[in-house]
């Protein structure tokens, strides 16, 4: 039988981390200063969701810089040449990014759920949207207590000398149950607005833009399932630092997409601006609407200081009945045709 030969020395799979990381960090980064530009700039209105969106980039950013420095002290090196030391200061910066990277997910589908609240009015929806965020409430802090007591005390997580004597979770085990949990949650968040979605008459131009949208989110469900097999592969593999590279960069991958994702649909009013031919409002009504008629049609809607007061506008009707609909003015253009206007009564729920 032929001999088997050690792994060449200088060979090392973390730039691949670095740069696939740095990479979506960057767009997400970019894609969240367009939001804060419409968001503060045009509109001059901001809410709870923009905050917490802000939050999640701060955590994707500190996530990545948990898993450059991880490549630094050996990940993607060949286990052999990795020294305790290099073990240590790794395992030091996973636990960190695990908890950041747990917050930046939160966090980005809290502000998911409060946007579908905000454009929504469908009871149900209102409803179903209230559950999830409850759910994902408690997948939050049930991901960050277990995540920072994975080891008691907590620094036996990356001391590994502490290890034999310290108390600790099968680490792989609890990492396989948030990723499976964080899959689920994903596609409810894609299916929730679906049954609203397909209601809507809408122009070929305007579905392809929710269809877009919807592959976005589609893609993100994507990753996380590749993420969960690449952290199968991690803990399988007799050579983990060298299989790490994968579960970090799919980790990246997914949190920066899901950033993405929640920024898309509020940059409409952006595109509009320098754009306003290509991206007006043509789509038609949802089933069950009639367009006013022209006495009917106005809109005077004045500033407030309150992002919720701005966001609440009441839709005149024909026939001189109204119907309260929570949703934003430039947000409402995806869902109402060109020539439904808004009153100038502001309403809160």
């Amino acid at each position: 039988m032929e001999a088997q030969h050690p792994p060449p020395p200088n060979v090392s799979r973390g730039h691949q981390t670095v740069i696939i990381v740095v990479v979506f960090t960057s767009m997400s980064f970019i894609t969240v200063f367009l939001r804060c530009i419409t968001r503060f700039g045009i509109l001059k209105a901001h809410g709870p969701d923009d905050i917490l969106i802000l939050v999640a980039m701060l955590s994707a950013i500190a996530t990545t810089i948990c898993q450059c420095l991880q490549v630094r002290y050996g990940s993607g090196k060949h286990v052999d040449y990795v020294t305790e030391f290099e073990t240590v200061m790794s395992l030091k910066y996973l636990f960190f990014s695990i908890l950041s990277y747990n917050t930046g997910l939160a966090t980005t589908k809290f502000a998911i759920l409060i946007l579908y609240r905000r454009i929504f009015v469908n009871r149900s929806m209102r409803i179903a949207s209230l559950i999830v965020m409850v759910l994902v409430g408690i997948y939050f802090a049930s991901t960050i207590i277990s995540g920072i007591f994975m080891c008691v005390p907590v620094h036996a997580f990356w001391e590994i000398k502490l290890q034999p004597t310290a108390r600790c979770v099968n680490e792989f085990a609890l990492f396989y149950a948030n990723a499976g949990l964080n899959i689920v949650s994903d596609f409810a968040l894609l299916i929730l607005p679906i049954p609203f979605v397909l209601k809507l008459q809408v122009s070929k131009r305007r579905k392809i833009t929710l269809i877009m949208v919807l592959s976005l989110g589609f893609l993100t469900c994507l990753v996380s399932i590749l993420r969960l097999h690449s952290l199968y592969i991690f803990h399988q593999s007799p050579d983990p630092t060298w299989e790490q590279p994968a579960a970090a960069y799919w980790s990246g991958m997914e949190l920066n997409m899901g950033i993405i994702c929640a920024c898309l649909p509020t940059l409409r009013p952006l595109f509009g601006k320098f754009a306003p031919r290509v991206f007006s409002s043509k789509a038609s009504m949802p089933s069950g609407y009639n367009e006013p008629s022209d006495k009917n049609r106005y809109a005077r809607a004045q500033p407030v200081a309150s992002h919720d007061s701005f966001t609440m506008l009441h839709l005149e009707r024909d026939a001189g009945s109204d119907r309260n609909n929570s949703v934003e003015e430039n947000e409402a253009s995806l869902i109402y045709p060109k020539g439904v206007y808004f009153s100038d009564k502001w309403t809160r729920r």
